[in-house]
């Protein structure tokens, strides 16, 4: 803790500001619902407000950059370039979101006041899990988390595909959280701390990790691998990603991953290593290493039967969650940076080809890939878009997707993972098979007779636009990288004093 500064309470609010902003929103929004005339909804006013809190929330998270790092509200959460970073990530997903959700015809509910106080809700958990160095917050962040996301992705109560996933949501989240929350008292009673950095002085300086500990820290891993969707805390997300909303499936896709990923971060490098070095007795690179490999695999190979484009994606998230944890297991600089630079850029490919989906979900009978085939000589720009991310999403070449699976793999090789590495280029190779069929099916694929002589298929200005928003840094990304990059190597470098 020695490179951080202690902030008091008051003090800390000047740096809390972001977080205070995304509740305020939330708070204007239900008001606004409150006095509204006649009681009736005004969903695009509500969705304008949450795109405005977002949008203020990130100026002021990039405001805050610089600074000395620090610690605040007694050490509860810490205010750092890394947190900085993937607040953003957390930030730009919620408004992309928000947006997605204004745009699709899913979220006609006339509860939308709810529904996009719940998002800013939800946004605002997963700052605090990027940032946690407290067990109470850790704990508390990850249930602001997790309560509001069961609630969005149950939204669709009259659709049963989706009452189901909301329950199946529930379910699976309970038990992870009470998992989490065993680990965490265990590791309280062991050690008698509650900071990070005080759990880690403890462990180091015991030199060593008995029955109790280890189990501890198993099972708040066991809590953090559910919000990632690593193998095998993966089973909700197949069923879950295809009945949400996909704005909402969209939006659990990026945010709970990043603050997953976040939150497991903190965790490894506050309150298990020390300048790279893993806790005596646990080899962690090795155990990561093979979770990351079994999690892309099954995720890649889950994803070949898929006929469902929701689904086939869920599969696919799965898979990338194995890739992300490649940057793991090299417990150096190389493999942290190389994981914000990959979430950044699976923010823009991800989004976009679920913002495909809901641009033409009123045009196509369901979101199976069979209702795409033919689409792409009647639909020009958006099957030309979704191609790209398809293509992105495998690792190819312009695009960002290569150029981020590259510095993931690069630092696996540097860490001596070389095995893993091979692994990884497997299962891209894999990848390609089930990405393709949805191009293959859009522009090879003889398309339905009822087909031949119909119109061409458009989709909104509002669609087009976003899509180019997604388009646009899925392809930059790819060639001009350098600016990024550099922002990435320095966001992790506070770890690394």
């Amino acid at each position: 803790m020695s490179a951080y500064q202690s902030t008091m309470n008051v003090e800390s609010l000047q740096f809390f500001v972001p977080e205070l902003l995304l509740v305020g929103f939330l708070a204007i929004i239900l008001l606004a619902d409150l006095v509204s005339r006649d009681g009736r909804p005004q969903p695009k006013l509500y969705a304008g407000l949450a795109v405005l809190g977002c949008a203020v929330a990130t100026i002021g998270v990039i405001m805050s950059w610089s600074g000395e790092p620090r610690t605040l509200f007694m050490g509860m959460i810490v205010h750092d370039t890394l947190g900085h970073f993937l607040r953003v990530i957390v930030l730009l997903s919620t408004l992309v979101a928000v947006l997605l959700s204004a745009t699709s015809p899913e979220i006609r509910s006339r509860r939308s006041a709810e529904y996009y106080a719940l998002m800013l809700a939800v946004g605002f958990g997963a700052c605090l899990m990027v940032t946690a160095s407290h067990v109470a917050m850790i704990y508390l962040a990850l249930e602001v988390v997790s309560i509001g996301s069961f609630i969005l992705v149950a939204l669709n109560k009259e659709n049963l595909k989706s009452s189901e996933a909301g329950l199946k949501y529930v379910l699976y989240g309970g038990v992870s959280s009470a998992v989490m929350l065993y680990g965490l008292s265990l590791l309280y009673g062991a050690t008698g701390r509650l900071h990070l950095f005080q759990i880690r002085e403890v462990l180091f300086s015991s030199l060593g990790l008995d029955v109790t500990l280890l189990f501890a820290l198993l099972l708040v891993l066991a809590g953090i691998g559910y919000k990632i969707a690593s193998v095998p805390f993966h089973f909700w997300v197949p069923d879950v990603y295809e009945g949400a909303p996909t704005p909402i499936t969209a939006f659990l896709s990026v945010t709970s991953k990043v603050a997953g990923f976040g939150l497991l971060i903190r965790f490894l490098f506050h309150g298990l290593t020390e300048t790279g070095v893993s806790l005596p007795s646990v080899d962690w690179p090795t155990l990561v290493a093979i979770l990351s490999a079994v999690t892309m695999t099954l995720g890649n190979l889950g994803a070949l039967a898929q006929k469902n484009l929701k689904r086939l994606l869920g599969y696919s998230s799965i898979a990338h969650a194995g890739y992300l944890l490649m940057g793991i297991v090299a417990l150096n600089a190389e493999g942290l940076y190389a994981i914000l630079f990959y979430a950044s850029v699976y923010l823009f490919m991800n989004l976009g080809a679920f913002l495909v989906i809901i641009a033409l979900s009123e045009k196509l009978p369901s979101d199976d890939i069979d209702s795409y085939r033919g689409l792409g000589w009647r639909c020009g720009f958006p099957c030309v878009a979704m191609a790209i991310f398809m293509f992105a999403l495998v690792g190819l070449p312009p695009t960002s997707g290569f150029t981020g699976k590259f510095f993931i793999f690069a630092a696996a090789i540097k860490a001596n993972f070389i095995w893993l590495a091979i692994i990884g280029v497997l299962n891209a190779v894999i990848s390609l098979y089930y990405y393709a069929r949805i191009v293959k099916e859009m522009y090879l694929a003889t398309p339905p007779e009822d087909a031949a002589n119909a119109e061409p298929v458009t989709v909104s200005a509002s669609h087009t636009a976003l899509l180019w928003v997604m388009v646009i840094p899925t392809i930059l990304l790819g060639i001009y990288f350098h600016p990024l990059l550099a922002l990435a190597k320095s966001s992790v470098a506070v770890l690394f004093p």
